[in-house]
C-alpha cells in the first residue's frame, strides 16, 4: 500500500504545483447570483456546486488527493486532462432528478469531444466514492484512444472508487456497503 503523510505528501506527488493551487481554490469558490451555485476551478477541472463553500472545498480536496493516487498508481496524469472537465455537485435528489432521467443513479459521466461532464448527487451517502468513480471514467476516456469494454471500465471505476484515506495511508478494494448484499448473493 502507498502511505502518505497527510495531504502534503499527496500534493508533492503531483509535482508541488498544488501547493500554489490550494490557496487559490479557497479564494475562488464564489457564489453566483444563480441560486447559490458556486464555481471553483482546479487545473482543468471546473467544479460547479450548489453545496456550501466548505462542502465544495472538501470535495475539491478529496479530488486532489484522489488525483495524487491515480498519478502514483497509473500512467494517466490526472492533473493534465487533455479535455476540459466540468463536475456538477448537486445538493439534493430534487435538483439532480431532471438531469438523470428515470434511473436514480448517484452520478454519471458524459464524454464529449470538447468537454467531459461529471454529475454527482452529493446527498448520496458515499458521494466521494461517486466522484472518484465518475472521475475514473473521465480519465479512461481522455487518456486513451482505446474503447474499453464496459465490464473493464465499470470494474476499474468501481475498484478505484474504493480509495480510502486512513491514518496517512491509502486503501483500495474495500467492498462498498451499498453493494455488499449483491456481492454476497451473486
Amino acid at each position: 500500500r502507498w502511505c502518505m503523510s497527510g495531504l502534503a505528501m499527496g500534493l508533492r506527488a503531483l509535482g508541488g504545483w498544488l501547493w500554489l493551487a490550494l490557496p487559490l481554490v479557497a479564494g475562488c469558490a464564489t457564489s453566483s447570483a444563480n441560486g447559490g451555485w458556486r464555481t471553483t476551478t482546479v487545473g482543468q477541472i471546473e467544479v460547479v456546486s450548489e453545496l456550501s463553500e466548505a462542502a465544495t472545498l472538501r470535495h475539491v480536496e478529496q479530488t486532489l488527493r484522489f488525483q495524487a493516487i491515480v498519478d502514483r498508481l497509473t500512467s494517466a496524469r490526472s492533473g493534465t486532462l487533455p479535455t476540459p472537465t466540468v463536475m456538477y455537485l448537486f445538493a439534493s435528489p430534487r435538483t439532480i432528478d431532471p438531469f438523470r432521467g428515470e434511473d436514480p443513479v448517484a452520478g454519471f459521466f458524459v464524454a464529449r469531444p470538447s468537454t467531459n461532464v461529471l454529475v454527482v448527487d452529493a446527498s448520496f451517502d458515499d458521494a466521494e466514492a461517486v466522484v472518484r468513480h465518475e472521475y475514473v471514467h473521465a480519465l479512461l476516456h481522455t487518456h486513451s484512444d482505446v474503447a474499453y469494454p464496459a465490464w473493464y471500465e465499470e470494474g476499474f471505476a468501481e475498484f478505484m472508487s474504493t480509495a480510502d484515506f486512513v491514518d496517512g495511508a491509502v486503501r483500495l478494494g474495500r467492498i462498498p456497503q451499498d453493494r455488499a448484499g449483491s456481492i454476497v448473493e451473486g
